[in-house]
Parts: C-alpha cells; structure tokens; sequence
C-alpha cells in the first residue's frame, strides 16, 4: 500500500482512532503528516513496524499533535526510533497506557527513564531485543 492509497483512507474516514502499519516500505513521513492534520484529536493507538521510509521527524510531529494516544507501538524501527526521539516524545505521551518499543536495539536507559518520568498512566512496556539497556533502567 502506498503514501496515496492511505491518505486517501484517512481524507475519507470521519473517525479514524487506530492505525496499523506493518512491514510496508510503501509508505512516508508525508502519511503520518495527513494522518495527524485530519485525526489527530480523535487517534488513540499507533502501531508501525518496519517501515523503513519514515523517518524520526514525522512521528515527533505527529506525537504532538495527537496527544490523546494511549497506545503506541514502534517496532523494527531501529533506523528511525532513538533515544532523542523517545526522550522528546515522552513529555507529550502523559495519556499512554501501552508502550512497545520492541527491537530498537540502539535505545538505552535514557528511553525507559523517560517513559516511566512522563507517561504515568502506563500499564504495559515491551522492550524484547533492547539489548543496550540496564538494571537502572
């Protein structure tokens, strides 16, 4: 599925609260971009996993713009998903229960840190494959 066969979803649907996004290198930065001009106060849960062509720029965006999230899911996403990206995401993500940031493997500490400081409604974490992570964390 491609960057114009999503927005074409999104421009259309009147009430979009969940996007799943798998294993697609079909789609950009341009998609999350639509996605938070249109649902950003009605979004809820965010799942992508390898999608290589997005890029860290556009999820910060639409992390602010869609502060009502309470799920987010950003796996295999090791080319994108930092921990600059996590630590200046997480002042924003205070309405988020589930977080899953499995097989990021450059994420350390700063990232789990980050989340349990500013996401305090959270209930679940997954972190498999975070190699670089500590007991302090």
């Amino acid at each position: 599925i491609s960057d114009l066969a999503v927005q074409c979803v999104i421009n259309t649907a009147r009430d979009v609260q969940s996007l799943v996004m798998d294993s697609n290198d079909r789609v950009s930065g341009a998609t999350l971009d639509a996605l938070r001009r249109v649902h950003g106060f009605t979004l809820r849960d965010i799942s992508i996993k390898s999608c290589p062509n997005l890029d860290a720029r556009s999820f910060r965006r639409m992390v602010l713009d869609c502060a009502g999230l309470t799920s987010l899911s950003m796996t295999k996403m090791q080319d994108v998903v930092s921990d600059t990206l996590v630590v200046g995401c997480c002042p924003y993500l205070t309405n988020l229960t589930h977080l899953d940031l499995s097989y990021n493997v450059r994420l350390t500490d700063d990232s789990i840190l980050a989340a349990s400081d500013h996401c305090v409604e959270l209930r679940s974490i997954r972190l498999v494959n975070v190699h670089q992570m500590t007991d302090q964390g």
